[in-house]
């Protein structure tokens, strides 16, 4: 790739006074995509190399944090100082393609410091980024911005009420050279001290995410000169990203510490604490949502580690994700790991959390989350990933994974596991069939991979048992899009397969059938609507039907697919048609139960209860038919009598995060916009299933 020129002034100029100030830290609860294999990556404009030594600053900082910080006493900001040798790069930017690039470097600390070792630079713009050595690449967005790969450390020192040296990044950006610079935070931070006789064994803390929180990201400014992260773009010599940030060194009780993170919604955290050989540490996992926004500290107070350690790293026992407190009998569902090593145990259990919040957060199982034992089994694969198939079941690349996980790069219906082990590992393993209360019939198993390629599928028997497949897509969180088919049927009486009908990119918007989200919504769709909720697929493609006809999976001991009919005339529904008028009259959203064509990929043929839900485009949003048939099934394998329409009604929330609410099913990273393409996501396989089961 070819280099912007730099520019190196040799004459000398006089000493320029910089004044410097930074905005509160708070505290609180390029050019186009030029690779067409790759339309998420920036076109590199040359190597970092700064240019050094013909202009000198003074610079001096208000109370944001940058590498030295303090709580002022109301706790409402943390003060800063310079520390010797800190040094930030400074480009010029002159609003085409074409930067110039210097550094400043200081001797000194303390509030006010001499940096030395700039070069004139030209431009109409000037970005100023700290540290120097945080800074991986730039280039120019379509849009004209100026962008900047950055580099978050994930090895950070153990700094006493302060922040490890270069990990705490700052930006900002000027219309000239010398002008009065405020320094923006690029990083949150996560505060804490902790307490107990086993804090002066503590030689390294690490912060687990379900997100990254370190590693290469892209940043720009907005319109006020605020860095924000830059989703979905990168620059393709860097894109290292890590889930988890290691603060190594000595600690003392009572102490503030400090990580630097990525902006992020983290909707599940665990942090470890270890001695200097990782022979003993301890596991504290948090199920809440940690908000991670930029130039923001999030406090999570004094965490008690006790007089002992506690936890082996080689311990495998069972984690308790939720416990039942009604119903006769727990209803239980077991989450395993494929391609996680040993060292990524709590990295599986951070996701396995994530992806349960996500799950029961959604109705009906938040309403019925009660009536569940959930169990998070751990196993270690020798590799990391699953093995990579030629799409037709077929291993090309071989991973060294538990459960043998496999599937194409690019085709996912041949996506399966060795079953037999899966089923023997849970057998052996889940607490409630061990210990007799429960058959592998009752509890369905999610298989979450430690693997980078996008997928899912759902493998189902007709005794009930059943194992979804999700990979996580290594802590992927840029925002993925699922979209409503854009043919249907004319009509959803029965017709003739030619009578079609064009579905508008304008009517999907405002109607609001597409959605966007991440592997938490595959894991919604594939493991509570197929796994255990036992639903058939809405969506179907545009060449593909059925004849009119019975549905074989409904006759199954354990029903399957009751979501969908074959039949006009006799939905399995048709109870819930009769009570329509009279719910709709206390909520209008029961207005949107009906009789839609198109279902099990076919366009023709097969009846839906519901326009859109979580069985066509991922969203959080399961219909008013499939909640009862998922509250039938939670009711029945609770030992409980058969739910009636009534009963069922009492407790119903029929809202759509999608169409009631935000217009997403998931939120997005904090401190972050999306400028690149759309991740544009293929609709999965349907289920595959094992009358033999």
């Amino acid at each position: 790739m070819k280099s912007n020129g730099f520019i190196k002034l040799l004459a000398v100029v006089p000493l320029i006074v910089l004044s410097c100030s930074k905005a509160n830290i708070v505290s609180e609860e390029v050019t186009d995509p030029v690779m067409e294999m790759d339309p998420w990556a920036l076109q590199e404009a040359g190597p970092i190399v700064f240019v050094s030594g013909d202009k000198s600053v003074t610079a001096s900082y208000g109370e944001e944090t940058k590498s030295q910080i303090s709580m002022n006493p109301g706790g409402t900001y943390a003060s800063v100082v310079w520390s010797a040798g800190d040094s930030f790069g400074m480009f010029g930017f002159d609003g085409n393609n074409s930067f110039t690039e210097t550094t400043y470097s200081t001797t000194e600390g303390g509030s006010s410091a001499s940096f030395t070792g700039g070069a004139v630079l030209t431009g109409s713009s000037f970005s100023s980024i700290y540290p120097a050595a945080a800074i991986l690449a730039r280039s120019v967005h379509s849009s004209g911005k100026p962008m900047f790969g950055i580099r978050i450390p994930n090895d950070q020192t153990a700094t006493a009420n302060g922040v490890s040296p270069g990990a705490n990044l700052s930006f900002c950006v000027t219309n000239t050279q010398d002008e009065h610079k405020v320094f923006r935070n690029i990083v949150s931070l996560v505060k804490f001290k902790l307490s107990g006789g086993v804090v002066n064994q503590v030689h390294s803390v690490t912060l687990h995410g379900i997100a990254p929180l370190a590693g290469d990201f892209v940043i720009a400014a907005d319109a006020s000169g605020d860095p924000f992260f830059v989703t979905d773009l990168y620059f393709p010599s860097y894109n290292t990203k890590y889930r988890s940030v290691t603060l190594t060194g000595s600690f003392t009780a009572g102490v503030d510490y400090y990580i630097a993170v990525a902006p992020s919604s983290q909707d599940s955290f665990s942090m470890t604490f270890a001695n200097s050989d990782n022979s003993k540490h301890t596991t504290k996992v948090s199920g809440k949502v940690m908000t991670l926004d930029r130039s923001r500290i999030k406090d999570l107070g004094t965490i008690a580690l006790g007089d002992d350690f506690s936890g082996d790293p080689s311990s495998y026992d069972p984690v308790a994700y939720c416990t039942h407190t009604q119903g006769a009998k727990a209803v239980t569902l077991a989450v395993i790991p494929d391609g996680y090593t040993a060292d990524q145990m709590d990295n599986f259990v951070t996701d396995a959390t994530g992806a349960l919040n996500a799950l029961f957060s959604t109705e009906p199982y938040k309403t019925y989350k009660e009536y569940f034992n959930v169990w998070i089994l751990k196993v270690a694969s020798n590799e990391s990933g699953a093995n990579i198939t030629d799409g037709n079941g077929n291993i090309k690349t071989a991973r060294d994974c538990y459960f043998r996980s496999k599937w194409g790069e690019s085709s996912y219906s041949d996506m399966a596991a060795n079953e037999d082990k899966v089923f023997s590992f849970v057998e052996d393993n889940c607490p409630d069939i061990v210990n007799g209360t429960h058959t592998i019939d009752e509890v369905v198993v999610a298989i979450i991979i430690n693997d980078s390629r996008y997928g899912g599928i759902c493998h189902v028997g007709s005794s009930g048992r059943a194992y979804a497949m999700i990979p996580n897509e290594n802590g992927f969180t840029a925002q993925r899009s699922w979209s409503y088919p854009n043919t249907e049927a004319a009509t959803n009486e029965v017709t003739v397969t030619s009578n079609t009908r064009s579905v508008s990119a304008q009517e999907i918007t405002d109607e609001k059938l597409s959605n966007t989200g991440t592997w938490f919504n595959t894991f919604a769709h594939e493991f509570g609507g197929h796994g255990f909720g036992r639903l058939k697929d809405e969506y179907w493609y545009s060449q593909t039907y059925s004849e009119q006809s019975d549905i074989t999976s409904h006759s199954w001991p354990i029903p399957f697919g009751l979501n969908v009919s074959g039949h006009y005339d006799t939905t399995p529904w048709e109870e819930l048609l009769g009570v329509k008028a009279t719910w709709a009259g206390t909520n209008d959203k029961y207005n949107r139960i009906g009789k839609y064509q198109g279902g099990e990929v076919s366009m023709f043929f097969r009846w839906r209860s519901e326009r859109i839900s979580c069985m066509i485009d991922n969203r959080f949003y399961f219909s008013t038919w499939q909640r009862y048939l998922i509250a039938k099934r939670i009711i029945s394998l609770s030992g409980g009598e058969t739910l009636d329409l009534a009963t069922f009604k009492a407790l119903d929330k029929p809202d759509d995060p999608v169409r009631d609410g935000s217009g997403s099913s998931a939120p997005k990273p904090l401190g972050t916009t999306t400028m690149g393409p759309e991740h544009i996501s293929p609709l999965l396989p349907p289920p595959v299933l094992h009358s033999e089961w």
